[in-house]
């Protein structure tokens, strides 16, 4: 490798670097926290009234979680049983075309 290619790798390799740092920007933050997460020390700036705005929209947000996971799980079912209805009537339709087969093959002999 020439002289200015191996500059060139160089600058490159910290540039990548200095992406990934920025890409990750809450690596920064829990080293300058201790390891603790940037969200746990700044709940604690939060003041009362913002506190319980959150905790209200979070307990409305967990609520439609529950909700959605109640109406999937219904939609669920219905799936399975409209697959079984599905193949009971492919089913259906298989013995009928069978039967007419049959009846027109008698009828040629």
């Amino acid at each position: 490798m020439t002289q200015r290619n191996a500059s060139k790798g160089k600058r490159a390799g910290s540039a990548a670097k200095g992406k990934a740092a920025a890409a990750h920007p809450s690596r920064a933050s829990k080293r300058a926290t201790g390891g603790k997460s940037a969200r746990v020390a700044s709940a604690a700036a939060v003041p009362g009234d913002a506190m319980q705005r959150l905790e209200a929209e979070n307990k409305a947000l967990v609520a439609e979680r529950d909700r959605l996971q109640a109406e999937l799980g219904s939609a669920l079912k219905r799936l399975e049983a409209l697959d079984e209805q599905h193949k009971q009537i492919s089913d259906r339709i298989a013995w009928a075309i069978d039967s007419l087969q049959s009846l027109l093959e008698e009828g040629r002999k």
